[in-house]
């Protein structure tokens, strides 16, 4: 089988590797693959890869998506080569993660792909793809998308836009695209239930969907007995820590548990975020490299997510893979991804937060939380080869 990804970086990120460990899953299992990329480095790849445009592209989609609130829409140059590079691959399936990135033109991109019938799936990681603008709306509670996207309450949000308002045009653009896609030829992936169950509400309601989990590292991100802590030891992650990823609800944690008792870690914060959490009693930590974040994975009691909208957050998985629970919002789907951890609370309260927090430190028990074969990344991209198969044999 001969199969094309396409995602708006590689090897870069959550949807760079997951996308990238399923290209190179499915090379090693004796399929001819080949990626397309926006970013990244395209250097010492088993596989066929492809960077879609330059910098000079990258820039000039931005600056413009950034005035006219037009992202996805650029970038024609850039796409015309793609497209004939597709034509001379000649795929038999197309996997597309993220379309969003500044790198292509969405509307070129898709409609060549439905006059060639080529099979596609497509990757939801966020709600960009039926929204005219946003990639998530759970933050501000907007329900435009179900009907038409117009005066858009995230435009200052990514893909930022500093002047126009372009989020209905957008949304007509988009469902005038998959409405005149026939099923067959298109079907769509989601990590969380979550996730598709709002797709099923939307434009892309006639379409097929399959949730399939993503997956970590199991080798690098593994169980290790605890140590035995003079605290009770906390611990966040993110990059970057914007607004929805609830930096302030953990400062809130902060002055609600006693500081000789427990100890809160943040890590990928920027230098300005360090020093205010400084000044509330957390310890801020920048953004690390693989190997030291696992160990800090490893020596927390608690990984908390205050995250306001997600997905199918990994860095849950990557705590419990370490040997370490979550305790995190009822946000998306990152209940999900907290697999069979029972730390569940509700969108913004700290304080049910922060007396649970107290309960756990007085009952815990440092216990393996999962089967490993379940969260691995194989597992993850063994189901997507063999939802692959079964696409392009129907």
């Amino acid at each position: 089988m001969k199969i094309m990804f396409i995602n708006s970086v590689i090897r870069q990120g959550s949807t760079g590797n997951i996308a990238y460990n399923i290209a190179r899953y499915c090379f090693e299992h004796n399929n001819s693959v080949s990626f397309a990329f926006g970013r990244g480095n395209n250097e010492n790849f088993k596989i066929k890869t492809y960077k879609i445009g330059s910098n000079f592209n990258f820039f000039i989609h931005c600056a413009k998506a950034r005035l006219f609130d037009k992202s996805g829409l650029y970038s024609s140059f850039a796409t015309k080569k793609l497209l004939k590079f597709i034509e001379k691959e000649k795929p038999d399936l197309i996997n597309i993660h993220n379309l969003h990135g500044y790198y292509l033109n969405i509307k070129m991109l898709l409609n060549y792909l439905l006059s060639k019938k080529i099979k596609v799936v497509i990757t939801l990681h966020d709600c960009w793809l039926f929204t005219g603008h946003c990639a998530y709306f759970d933050y501000v509670e907007c329900d435009k998308w179900l009907n038409c996207c117009g005066k858009c309450p995230c435009k200052k949000e990514y893909p930022k836009s500093i002047l126009f308002d372009n989020s209905k045009r957008n949304f007509l653009v988009k469902k005038n695209i998959f409405e005149k896609f026939d099923p067959r030829y298109l079907s769509f992936v989601s990590p969380s239930n979550w996730l598709i169950g709002l797709a099923r509400q939307s434009f892309l309601k006639k379409f097929s969907f399959n949730c399939i989990p993503n997956g970590v590292d199991t080798n690098v991100f593994k169980h290790k007995i605890k140590e035995d802590n003079d605290k009770f030891c906390i611990i966040g992650v993110a990059h970057p820590w914007t607004k929805r990823k609830g930096l302030s609800d953990y400062i809130l944690l902060s002055r609600l548990l006693p500081c000789e008792e427990y100890s809160i870690t943040l890590i990928g914060l920027s230098k300005k975020q360090i020093k205010v959490c400084t000044e509330s009693g957390i310890i801020g930590i920048g953004k690390v490299g693989l190997s030291e974040l696992t160990n800090y994975y490893q020596k927390a009691d608690l990984f908390v997510n205050f995250t306001y909208e997600d997905n199918y957050p990994t860095v849950n998985l990557e705590a419990i893979s370490c040997g370490t629970p979550v305790l995190t919002y009822d946000t998306g789907g990152s209940k999900e991804s907290a697999l069979n951890t029972p730390y569940i609370i509700k969108k913004g309260d700290v304080d049910g937060a922060a007396s649970l927090i107290q309960n756990i430190k007085k009952d815990f028990v440092k216990d393996n939380l999962f089967n490993e074969k379940d969260i691995s990344s194989e597992k993850m991209c063994e189901r997507y080869l063999s939802y692959f198969y079964e696409k392009v044999n129907e």
